[in-house]
């Protein structure tokens, strides 16, 4: 297992004990660098339709992404992680 990979996976148990502190915007940016470094560039169609709007704007979100690799996803999602640790565990 790489270093980046292990400190991901690490930053992913870290994130559980913190997820309940996080604001709107903490949870949005944990959510699209967690599905690019776990599955890479979007691969599905925008969804459509007036009562999707959560569906549309996770969509939005990880689909901002697009071409930043998986390894450096899981690296800026590391990092974010130990910022939120260091904001949250006092």
């Amino acid at each position: 297992m790489s270093d980046i990979e292990e400190n991901f996976n690490n930053s992913l148990e870290i994130i559980k004990s913190l997820v309940q502190f996080t604001d709107i915007n903490e949870k949005t940016f944990l959510y699209k660098y967690y599905k690019q470094a776990t599955e890479g560039d979007i691969n599905y169609s925008k969804p459509i339709g007036l009562f999707n709007i959560l569906a549309v704007k996770k969509w939005e979100e990880w689909n901002s992404l697009k071409g930043i690799t998986q390894d450096n996803a899981k690296k800026i999602y590391t990092e974010f992680v130990h910022s939120l640790e260091k904001k949250y565990k006092k």
